[in-house]
This record gives C-alpha cells, sequence and structure tokens, in this order.
C-alpha cells in the first residue's frame, strides 16, 4: 500500500508520522474499509498503484484523490496544459523512466527541478531522479492524463531533434542542384521527418521560419504554436528550397509570396499539404496546412455538440436556404464543421456546390 506523510502540527514541518493511503482516504470520508480491501485484491492482481486502481474501480476520482495528497502534504497541483515544458529540461531524465513513474520534468532553476508527478509520495521516483540529474527535486501535483500528454510531446519533439541534430552536418549541407537528384540527401530526410512528426502529433500547421540566429519549427496544435525545435540559421535556405521543390514553388523566387500543394504519403495515406511562402525583412518563412482528409470528415456526432445544440443545428442546416456563419481561430475546427455538415447532407437527391477560397478537399 502507499505511504503518505502527514505532517501535524502548527508550522507544518514537526509531529510528522506515516500514514497509509489507504487509511487516509478513509479519514477523510472518501472510502470505507470494504472498498478498500477489494482495491488491494485487485491491486495485487494488476500491479498498478492504489490511486490509479480506486481510480479505475470508480471508488474515487482523479481530482478528489489529488485534493486529499494536496492538502494533506503541502504540495501544490498544476496545469500541465498551462506550462510551457522546455523539452531539454524533459531530456534531464530519459523516456522510459519518465513512462514508468508517469512522472516529467518541467522546471529548472539553478540547483532545483521541478518535477510533475501523479504520486509525489513515490520516494522511489524521486530518488531516481535526483541520482540521474543531479539535482534537487520538488515536486507538484498532476493529472495522468496530463503528464502522458506531456511526455509524448516533450520526448516526441525531443526524439526529432536528437534526430535531425544528427543528420545536419556541415558536409551533408549540399547544393540544391545536388538535392532534387539524391533521394537519400539528409535534408530529404530531415523533412520528411518534420512533416511526419506533425501528422502523428494532429498538428493542423507547421512553421517554418527564420530568425536572428536560427531557423525556427513550431507546430500548431489545438490551435496553439509549439516550438518544435531549431536549426542553425545556415540551413535555412535549403530547407526552404526543398519545402518548395516538393511543392513545386520557384526556389529562384525568393520576393514575392507564392502558394503550392505537396501530396505527401505517411503509412498507407495520402495527405494533402497546403504550402504558403512570405519573403521577411530576414528571409522566407513557409506554412504549412495539413489536410488529413480522414481527421476532417467524420460524423457531425462526434463533433462534441451538445445533443439538445445538435438538434438545433441540423434542424438550420436542413432548411432549403438561409445563411449559417461558423468562425473561430485557427485550429478551433472551423473546417471540420462545415465539411461533416456537408457530409451529413450530401443525398443522392442533393446537389451539392461550394465554393471555397482555397480549395482544401
Amino acid at each position: 500500500m502507499l505511504l503518505v506523510v502527514v505532517r501535524q502540527g502548527d508550522d507544518g514541518l514537526t509531529g510528522t508520522k506515516k500514514k497509509r493511503l489507504g487509511d487516509l482516504l478513509i479519514d477523510s470520508g472518501l472510502l470505507d474499509q470494504e472498498k478498500l480491501e477489494k482495491a488491494l485484491t485487485v491491486q495485487n492482481k494488476t500491479g498498478e498503484r492504489l490511486g490509479k486502481t480506486l481510480i479505475n474501480l470508480g471508488y474515487v476520482t482523479e481530482e478528489s484523490l489529488i485534493e486529499v495528497l494536496e492538502f494533506q502534504l503541502g504540495i501544490p497541483h498544476i496545469m500541465l496544459k498551462d506550462t510551457k515544458i522546455d523539452s531539454d529540461v524533459a531530456a534531464l531524465i530519459p523516456q522510459p523512466l519518465a513512462e514508468r513513474y508517469t512522472i516529467i520534468p518541467i522546471k529548472k532553476v539553478g540547483r532545483h527541478l521541478t518535477l510533475a508527478m501523479t504520486d509525489p509520495t513515490n520516494f522511489y521516483a524521486i530518488d531516481d531522479v535526483r541520482t540521474i540529474s543531479g539535482l534537487d527535486v520538488e515536486p507538484v501535483i498532476a493529472t495522468e492524463k496530463e503528464i502522458l500528454r506531456a511526455i509524448k510531446e516533450a520526448y516526441g519533439v525531443r526524439a526529432l531533434v536528437d534526430k535531425a541534430s544528427s543528420i545536419v552536418k556541415p558536409e551533408d549541407l549540399a547544393s540544391i542542384t545536388e538535392m532534387q537528384s539524391a533521394d537519400d540527401a539528409p535534408v530529404i530526410s530531415i523533412v520528411n521527418s518534420i512533416i511526419s512528426q506533425a501528422i502523428k502529433e494532429r498538428a493542423s500547421d507547421i512553421h517554418v521560419e527564420p530568425t536572428d540566429n536560427n531557423l525556427r519549427v513550431r507546430y500548431r496544435i489545438d490551435g496553439e504554436l509549439r516550438e518544435a525545435f531549431s536549426f542553425p540559421i545556415k540551413t535555412h535556405a535549403l530547407l526552404i528550397s526543398r519545402l518548395k521543390i516538393m511543392s513545386e514553388l520557384d526556389i529562384a523566387e525568393k520576393r514575392l509570396p507564392q502558394d503550392g500543394r505537396i501530396n505527401f504519403r505517411e503509412g498507407d495515406r495520402e495527405i494533402d499539404i497546403r504550402v504558403s511562402s512570405l519573403p521577411t525583412v530576414i528571409g522566407e518563412k513557409i506554412v504549412l496546412r495539413i489536410l488529413d482528409r480522414a481527421s476532417v470528415i467524420v460524423d457531425i456526432k462526434r463533433l462534441g455538440f451538445a445533443e439538445k445544440n445538435l438538434a438545433v443545428y441540423k434542424k438550420l442546416y436542413s432548411q432549403s436556404y438561409g445563411m449559417i456563419l461558423v468562425t473561430g481561430p485557427t485550429g478551433s475546427g472551423k473546417t471540420t464543421t462545415l465539411y461533416s455538415t456537408l457530409t451529413g447532407l450530401n443525398k443522392p437527391t442533393k446537389n451539392i456546390i461550394t465554393v471555397e477560397d482555397p480549395t482544401e478537399y
């Protein structure tokens, strides 16, 4: 059973005693003895943490468990979705360790490392992180779902950075002409990896843009731009030119905006990508819009409408005339909503014509 340290005394630091998590939950009224014993039986079979077992059985919610830990231990609960995680900080511990303990380093200040954990009383995890990083560990509490998402995001991006860094070598910086004829050129592998990873992360856009010191690549995921990685600025011309070649743009034209398209194969899927280049004072930038038909043409019932609102919306779009205005920021689901609506309307008895600028699917 998990041990929880309950601190007693006016200053919260003295009179420390050890108390089991199950007993703590019973004392708080969230659990009774019968349910605890059943959970312990299940835990012995599965080998999972007691807290996770209790949640899976429906005896407690993750939120109520966090509230008890936060109150009794004085360890803050944070929302990881509001926290930007530096992949370099995450890399202070290996990914397998993060996955095994469900932890993620989120901040390093001096000799102190802030570690998000589902179970801040897991002293084995804290000791392992302290040994590997050589830093003092300060735990904070986060939900399992948020930590797993953060692990996927931080280490997925980090793996791509490591791969790109190992590929880009001075001797590989070939001319554009050589790149066009060399299918195994490292720059081709880098660009393909950037696009492939974006598709796996369900990014809607890829921004490739120069800064004063480097070439920055960002993914737009869930409507927010997140920096994936950066390359030395000397790779700017190579990567931009490769993208322009793939989208059949004029690589010699650097002063005017251009638009093109890429047909990219990811596994057994064909992905359409809309490409826009734009000149800036420090060099061209390119934005790629990923048009994955599989993620857009979905049943309208799966869009997240409340049942009542869906009924109202269906009644409106089924009328023979009128106008429906769909608005929202980039990545909010406007295109998905419109295409799913058209799919719902599409029947052999109807003639549908769309006017689009640009045509995406």
